[in-house]
């Protein structure tokens, strides 16, 4: 720590990046609460001196987890911040970032998006908007590969939840898909595709 102490005090920095947390602190079982308290109290103590904001980058149990849950190692890591920042991966690919903490406001799981031009990350959509989305291309998707579908045939095909299904139909007609039918017994909602439906077919 006086290595890093001399260099805060030399450059004056406004913000230290520790990349990653476990190789910096180097204790014997993160698992411990009162080691991993002990570890991180040097750093907290040199961000208090001298006014700099510490961000620490840190591994995710394999097994995910909410509220700081899904840190590696010991909860004390997350108790000793101010706010942690999530950054996971869906089965599909997707990247999303969230945050809790003991200030400000927590936002909501969020879609990260690259340029792939520039390289550069940006917060999109959040993770329902987003599954809303892949959902209404499930519809348009099914609907094309099977013709018109009674509504639980099309639910059960396309899989997921009820409420994103009824979001994505609401979003979808009628200017992309037509429904038919009134809901009632002997005559059930019907989906088909209209002309006018523009997602590409991927199955």
């Amino acid at each position: 720590m006086a290595w890093l102490e001399e260099a805060a005090e030399q450059f004056q920095p406004t913000l230290i990046i520790i990349d990653t947390l476990s190789r910096f602190v180097r204790i014997a079982d993160e698992n411990r609460y009162s080691e991993a308290t002990r570890a991180m109290d040097p750093v907290l103590r040199l961000a208090r001196t001298f006014n700099i904001a510490v961000l620490f980058l840190h591994h995710a149990r394999k097994s995910g987890g909410e509220n700081g849950d899904g840190m590696l190692g010991s909860t004390g890591y997350f108790g000793s911040v101010d706010v942690g920042i999530d950054l996971m991966r869906d089965q599909r690919g997707k990247r999303f970032i969230t945050s809790e903490g003991r200030f400000g406001t927590p936002f909501d799981k969020h879609e990260v998006v690259m340029d792939s031009d520039t390289g550069l990350c940006a917060i999109g959509r959040t993770s329902g908007e987003t599954s809303v989305e892949v959902m209404m291309e499930r519809i348009v998707n099914t609907l094309a590969k099977h013709g018109r579908l009674v509504r639980s045939e099309l639910e059960q095909l396309v899989g997921g939840n009820k409420t994103t299904f009824t979001s994505a139909s609401h979003r979808l007609v009628p200017s992309r898909v037509r429904q038919l039918g009134t809901g009632k017994k002997g005559d059930p909602y019907c989906f088909e595709l209209t002309e006018a439906s523009s997602f590409p077919v991927s199955i």
